[in-house]
């Protein structure tokens, strides 16, 4: 068998394997099951487009292309032109595929795929979804089942004005959350694994109610928040610059922007293999808020946590039993950040922050602190400390500080060792 037809078989597998892939990994679950994506072991950029023969029983491939047509069936010689035209058409195990080019649309999902059939949005590094000037997002996912992978995906709209106006930059990069009239509580079996993302002006993956995910293997290649970056001349004061955002601050209970009264409990996710080695801008690299439970962060590498610091963390857990493991921290003010934000008064900062597992993790070049707990009652920040955790042990803190050796001794429980540190491995 030749490498390219070998490359396709493994295209296959993956989209395959990552349907079914079942697996326990952030925490006790027995209600939802967790997707476990392999797709970091396989590398986007060498993708080579499925054979229409090639497809599973019962499903179909359609193709998107910059010379396509969407009157066009979207068979491999007759492509569709838009990737919201092969999305429109896809149903449950259908694969839209991306060829090399640059779309100029937002994509939005229009219907469900199913557990072990999810549609499927992919292409190589070289298929870039840019929406056009104005656009909120690059894609929007309110549907469940819906798996994105390889693409690049670039929220600068309009290039010539990134340093004069925010807006010349999408809102957000990926949006995840239940569509008001679906009638659905929570998103479940998402996947987003790009091959790039970069370029907006609040977070880059906002995730609101999603349940049993997976997030990461991209290479970070432009900044997040940049309505909040001094270099912009009509910035705003805010730090809503986060790369990847799990869940929704209590206050904004019942709040148009989200039409429920109860705490938004994602969990079971995982994020994984993302690569800011370059230091583009942004604040927490994952910021996990209070409600969000189970969700596991690891293999990645981050740099330039917050421009201008001001108390930022790489990761802020404001959740309850969730794993941080095998990161490459650096050039941050803090490292990671324990504490809930519990303005509203109803519920018990108390109750939140606890019973996390940190390990494994290097965390150096931190301006302030390598772990800070937080602990203000006047801003409503805490209370937190290492006693409520499950396990904090085997990191290793530059400068080796006394007061964290808590963190960097071995670990006493039954642990997993890991591959390395950062997102190479």
């Amino acid at each position: 068998m030749d490498d390219a037809r070998t490359n396709r078989r493994n295209l296959l597998r993956l989209i395959g394997a990552s349907a079914s892939a079942i697996v326990a990994g952030c925490g006790d679950s027995s209600e939802d099951e967790s997707v476990m994506s392999d797709s970091d072991k396989l590398n986007s950029t060498e993708l080579m487009e499925p054979e229409e023969n090639e497809r599973d029983s019962g499903s179909r491939i359609y193709y998107i292309g910059s010379d396509g047509d969407d009157e066009n069936s979207g068979r491999q010689l007759y492509p569709l032109n838009s990737v919201s035209e092969g999305i429109d058409r896809a149903r449950p195990g259908d694969i839209v595929w991306i060829r090399p080019g640059e779309y100029r649309e937002t994509v939005r999902t229009v219907r469900s795929g199913r557990q072990n059939a999810p549609i499927t949005i992919i292409g190589s590094s070289d298929a870039v979804i840019r929406p056009p000037i104005g656009s909120d997002n690059c894609i929007r996912i309110g549907h469940n089942h819906i798996h994105v992978r390889g693409v690049s995906i670039n929220g600068l709209l309009n290039p010539e004005r990134r340093f004069e106006d925010y807006r010349a930059w999408a809102k957000r990069c990926v949006l995840i959350t239940p569509k008001d009239n679906e009638k659905v509580d929570y998103l479940r079996n998402i996947v987003v694994e790009p091959s790039l993302m970069g370029g907006c002006s609040r977070p880059m993956v906002r995730a609101i109610r999603l349940r049993n995910a997976s997030i990461g293997g991209f290479k970070m290649d432009g900044p997040a928040g940049m309505q909040f970056d001094p270099r912009v001349d009509n910035h705003e004061e805010g730090r809503i610059r986060e790369v990847v955002y799990l869940g929704t601050p209590e206050i904004h209970r019942d709040k148009p922007f989200y039409p429920w009264d109860a705490l938004d409990q994602s969990r079971n996710i995982r994020v994984h293999h993302i690569n800011n080695s370059e230091g583009y801008a942004h604040n927490e690299l994952v910021d996990i808020k209070l409600g969000t439970t189970d969700v596991t962060v690891e293999y990645c590498t981050d740099r330039n946590s917050e421009v201008g610091r001001n108390t930022s963390s790489v990761v802020t857990i404001g959740g309850n039993s969730n794993v941080i493991r095998w990161n490459d921290i650096a050039d941050c003010d803090y490292g990671l950040r324990f504490g809930a934000w519990t303005p509203s008064g109803d519920i018990d900062g108390d109750d939140w922050a606890q019973n996390n597992s940190v390990y494994g993790n290097r965390i150096t070049e931190y301006d302030t602190e390598p772990i800070l707990f937080w602990n203000n009652p006047e801003w409503d920040l805490g209370p937190s400390s290492s006693d409520v955790q499950k396990t904090i042990c085997n990191n290793q803190i530059e400068g080796n500080k006394r007061e964290f050796s808590f963190a960097q001794q071995s670990c006493k429980n039954d642990l997993p060792e890991g591959n390395g540190v950062g997102h190479t491995n």
